[in-house]
């Protein structure tokens, strides 16, 4: 009996032990040049022109034909999510996070557009 209440009163500590909680990195707010260094799963927030397909990102869209570009004066992005409902040229801003694509380029899943 004395074992069998040893063990009930180390089993919590064992299992709170156990227990992992993901870590999310803290939000980047940046320019555009800035995100080809950022990690995979980085929470961004950035701001840009929306440029459709005829901004200067280099190659083909890293996901979907449906892939559209954010522009500044020092880069160009792929975002892969919902277009805005703007004109081309219109400055948008953007919450999502970093993945990679298997040719190593960095683009932004879309959360949502903040404006």
């Amino acid at each position: 009996m004395k074992k069998l209440i040893q063990i009930l009163l180390i089993l919590p500590t064992l299992v709170a032990c156990s227990t992992t909680q993901a870590v999310t990195p803290p939000m980047l707010q940046t320019g555009i040049s800035a995100l080809q260094s950022a990690k995979s799963q980085q929470q961004v927030t950035v701001t840009g022109r929306y440029t459709k397909w005829s901004g200067s990102c280099k190659g083909q869209p890293p996901i979907s034909r449906g892939d559209w570009m954010l522009s500044d004066d020092h880069g160009c992005i792929y975002v892969h999510g919902q277009m805005p409902a703007v004109k081309i040229g219109t400055a948008v801003t953007i919450e999502g996070h970093i993945e990679v694509a298997n040719d190593k380029r960095r683009y932004v899943e879309l959360e949502h557009i903040v404006f």
